[in-house]
């Protein structure tokens, strides 16, 4: 999409590449990320069952039903008064208030439900929508957000001092990459209560309860 962008100037941040929704490069890029998005819910499916099997080789009665899957980067097509838009999340999650039609019956009363990650070593959230959604094109938090780079994590933090805390807090970590746990360190993102609570203060979330982590599994 970058060099077909219609305002392609020569050195322009890729960024800024664009395209009309109609055109062949639009439509093959839409393309492509459904069908990576695709790709994406058949991966978390398979995840989830067989973390329900390893659930249910130790726990007799254990049960575990789908709460809800939403994607937070990516471009969906919503309309909004009487105007077809595309809307891009990056970074955001979709949000739905109650009543909206695309919910289904189960969730109709009370809204989408969205999960809300702090870190490793913070509590998250289980999020449903409220009526002041549409305020934010139907769109809240996915996580508390970066306050220290990925590239500057490497400089603040080391892979044994995450451990080390996350130890100490009785958290259970397996990590493929050493790199990996160290971007992602607990101090390296924002208090997420803060977060949670200025998205229902304005009406746009309401939260359902409070998650605490146990175990952490990191590619």
């Amino acid at each position: 999409m970058y060099k077909e962008s219609p305002n392609y100037i020569k050195g322009m941040p890729k960024e800024a590449s664009s395209s009309y929704i109609n055109s062949e490069v639009a439509q093959k890029y839409l393309l492509a990320m459904g069908s990576a998005s695709n790709f994406a819910f058949c991966n978390r499916a398979l995840i989830a069952e067989k973390a329900k099997e390893v659930f249910k080789n130790h726990f007799e009665d254990f049960e575990g039903d789908l709460i809800y899957d939403v994607c937070h980067n990516i471009a969906k097509e919503e309309i909004y008064g009487d105007k077809r838009c595309l809307v891009h999340r990056k970074g955001a999650s979709r949000i739905l208030e109650p009543g909206h039609p695309d919910l289904p019956d189960k969730y109709k009363s009370i809204g989408q439900p969205v999960l809300v990650g702090g870190s490793m070593g913070t509590c998250s959230f289980l999020l449903i929508g409220d009526t002041n959604a549409p305020d934010t094109l139907r769109s809240t938090c996915h996580g508390a957000g970066r306050v220290v780079s990925r590239k500057d994590s490497k400089a603040q933090f080391t892979y044994e001092g995450v451990m080390n805390e996350l130890k100490s807090q009785n958290i259970t970590v397996k990590c493929g990459s050493t790199n990996g746990l160290v971007e992602e360190a607990p101090s390296c993102y924002k208090d997420v209560i803060n977060v949670v609570d200025i998205s229902q203060k304005i009406g746009v979330t309401k939260k359902v309860c409070k998650l605490k982590p146990v175990i952490v599994i990191k590619g």
